[in-house]
């Protein structure tokens, strides 16, 4: 169990990453687009609520919002959001590891190695890739990763 621990975390480090890169007007745009898509996708889930009288809600679509009028800080939040979707393949790194091998802490350098890419990529969004690594509680701040990490 250690030694396939081991061998997933030696994968996850070694594991080039390699995160799209665009100007920023198309990044933000995507970005917008991919945030307006999910709360499309979680308006619909909600749709098979009733309101107080029983009766089926629906509930209206929401607006598509427009990245000039977004707060900078959303926006940003949003665009490492959109890269780290499009970075999910390598979730395929932590394929047959169960929770009793690591696969928490696995996924969570994982998710850590994505942001310092993103990071890397994109210097504007590292405060951003900075933030989610602190609130989210995945270990150091995504420029002190280190090849011992267990």
């Amino acid at each position: 169990m250690a030694r396939r621990r081991r061998e997933v975390l030696a994968r996850i480090l070694a594991e080039p990453i390699d995160v799209p890169r665009m100007d920023a007007g198309e990044l933000a745009r995507r970005a917008v687009e991919h945030r307006a898509r999910r709360e499309r996708e979680a308006t619909a889930g909600a749709a098979s609520t009733t309101n107080a009288l029983g009766a089926p809600s629906t509930p209206s679509p929401p607006r598509s919002p427009n990245p000039l009028l977004t707060d900078p800080a959303s926006l940003d939040r949003w665009k490492v959001d959109y890269l780290r979707h499009r970075l999910s393949p390598y979730d395929e790194l932590l394929e047959g590891l169960s929770s009793r091998e690591g696969r928490g802490r696995a996924a969570a350098l994982l998710r850590q190695r994505i942001l310092a890419a993103i990071a890397e990529a994109y210097p504007g969004l590292a405060a951003e890739c900075e933030r989610q690594v602190r609130d989210q509680q995945l270990g150091p701040p995504a420029g002190e990763i280190s090849a011992h990490s267990d």
